[in-house]
């Protein structure tokens, strides 16, 4: 596979310039963005696929508690070529972390489309992004990002993505090209353990579009997982003991009862809709799904309107359908 951390730095670094206190960091998304069109799979990438997957990546929504601000963190030991008390990078974050996701996705052999024939979509948002310079650097990067099936809305896999570590400069302190090595190195981590762990759940939901299904890397740490698709069993050929019905006065166990289940239907107005349920991103609207009997959440997002909210009871083998229309 082709390490997009030693293909990234050298671009990064080379747009690094002295920065005064009000004077962003030349953190740029172009720089980024160039590996996602210019820069082909490796040859064993690509023979994983019967035709080139394509996939569409959304850009990702900025959630930080400071958002949109580009100032990701405090300066607060000196830094050898660099003037400022502050981190501040060029461009938004949610544009960096969008464009390091692509070029991270089309190095594993998938192929990037905007367009609509794109099979899946991702999506997610950013909740910390952050790079702070004491007596020891402290970076956190923390991303959720789900694959979604274009066609029915399905979530393949959902799941956060967290990077925090610290490190102790040295007793020759930190140089600037240091400090953006060590921001450079948390973004390609958080992209490479997405994209590796999406691609796991991929393999396992549409088999069929793999020339070979390898054994997929063990559960990174640091990745934790909200949805992904169970397997499906082969039919077996083999006699099932028959239930012993239980006397009428019997009561269900509460393990059992709490997995009955049943189905939510969403539409909204307009369609392509995020839906989140529970805090759980789930796809976009039109989209029929499973959940566990009893009330959730309901969240909607979309770009340009205002933000919906609503509580939905979900009963044993019944389908609830919820229609929403958004405001501008």
């Amino acid at each position: 596979m082709l390490d997009l951390k030693a293909t990234l730095l050298p671009s990064l670094l080379t747009v690094l310039a002295l920065a005064a206190c009000s004077t962003t960091v030349p953190l740029r998304t172009a720089d980024v963005q160039q590996l996602s069109s210019g820069q082909n799979p490796t040859q064993e990438n690509a023979a994983l696929y019967k035709t080139p997957i394509k996939v569409h990546v959304s850009l990702y929504q900025d959630s930080r508690s400071n958002a949109p601000s580009r100032a990701i963190g405090d300066i607060k030991e000196t830094i050898l070529g660099l003037n400022t008390n502050q981190v501040v990078i060029e461009d938004d974050v949610a544009d960096i972390i969008t464009a390091a996701m692509k070029g991270r996705f089309t190095n594993a052999g998938y192929q990037i489309t905007d367009s609509a024939d794109a099979q899946f979509e991702v999506s997610g948002t950013v909740r910390e992004f952050s790079l702070n310079i004491a007596g020891r650097d402290e970076l956190a990067i923390v991303v959720q990002t789900a694959l979604s099936d274009v066609k029915n809305g399905a979530v393949i896999w959902s799941g956060i993505v967290t990077e925090k570590t610290s490190r102790f400069a040295g007793t020759m302190g930190d140089s600037k090209q240091d400090v953006f090595k060590y921001l450079d190195a948390g973004i390609n981590t958080v992209s490479q353990k997405t994209v590796d762990t999406i691609t796991v759940s991929l393999k396992q939901a549409h088999a069929d579009l793999f020339n070979q299904i390898p054994q997929g890397p063990p559960p990174a740490p640091g990745v934790t997982v909200l949805a992904t698709p169970q397997p499906v069993a082969a039919p077996q050929s083999v006699t099932m003991p028959q239930p012993v019905p239980l006397p009428a006065s019997a009561e269900i166990p509460a393990t059992v009862a709490a997995s009955a289940s049943g189905y939510l239907s969403v539409t909204t107005k307009p369609p392509r809709v995020k839906v989140y349920v529970d805090d759980v991103y789930y796809g976009l609207s039109p989209l029929k799904f499973e959940l566990n009997a009893g009330i959730h959440d309901v969240r909607l997002k979309a770009d340009g309107y205002k933000p919906d909210s609503e509580k939905v009871s979900i009963r044993k083998n019944e389908t609830t359908e919820l229609e929403m229309t958004m405001e501008k």
